[in-house]
């Protein structure tokens, strides 16, 4: 019997355990973010599965004032195709201080949530995931600090 192959308690077996075993690619860059990252990896997952979810978290929003743009978003490619349909944003605020902000929060102003595009979210062992960081800026008051990008996956 080879390694993680079976035969397994129950065919969801795998799902079970990966609910408790918090599946997720991360990658954080530490400091004042000014400028793009482009096709960064984040890994290649040794089983096969799905992405879930993509999130965006600051630990500095960032402060503008009124009329400037201070906005960061992010971008998923599974083998250099991306699996969004809608990319997690995150909107400094005019007349809001700089503070942590994640686009996990539906309450939170500035903030949109990823859209996972159902039809291209499926990954095989080894497939390379990257992301993408775009930043769009006019003289902010306060630089975006510390991103952090998370992709929350699960096995098939």
């Amino acid at each position: 019997m080879k390694a993680n192959r079976g035969p397994f308690p129950s065919p969801a077996a795998k799902k079970h355990w990966a609910a408790n075993n918090l599946n997720q690619l991360f990658s954080a860059h530490s400091g004042e973010f000014t400028s793009n990252v482009i096709g960064n990896p984040i890994g290649a997952p040794k089983e096969g599965g799905k992405i879930t979810n993509v999130a965006i978290s600051l630990g500095g929003s960032g402060a503008v004032e009124h009329g400037s743009d201070l906005s960061i978003a992010a971008n998923v490619y599974i083998n250099g195709t991306t699996c969004l349909s809608t990319q997690p944003e995150i909107a400094a605020v005019s007349g809001e201080s700089a503070t942590h902000k994640t686009s996990r929060d539906t309450s939170d102003s500035g903030v949109t949530q990823a859209v996972i595009d159902t039809d291209a979210r499926n990954f095989s062992p080894g497939d390379l995931i990257t992301y993408d960081l775009v930043v769009t800026r006019t003289t902010p008051d306060s630089e975006l600090v510390n991103p952090v990008v998370v992709v929350d996956i699960e096995p098939n």
